[in-house]
């Protein structure tokens, strides 16, 4: 049982660290997108109410 354990241990930490390194490298860029994309709506908003 010794050595399925290891194996298991073994395996297990190997994903558990390039899961989160994978979802922070996809949301960080999307969380960046979307606060650009919030920035240039206000920016957008400002200029279309300020003639008005």
């Amino acid at each position: 049982m010794n050595a399925p354990d290891g194996e298991v241990n073994s395996v297990a930490p190997s994903p558990v660290p390039a899961v989160p390194a994978t979802s922070l490298g996809w949301q960080v860029p999307l969380a960046a997108t979307a606060l650009g994309c919030w920035m240039a709506f206000l920016v957008w908003l400002s200029f279309f109410n300020s003639p008005l």
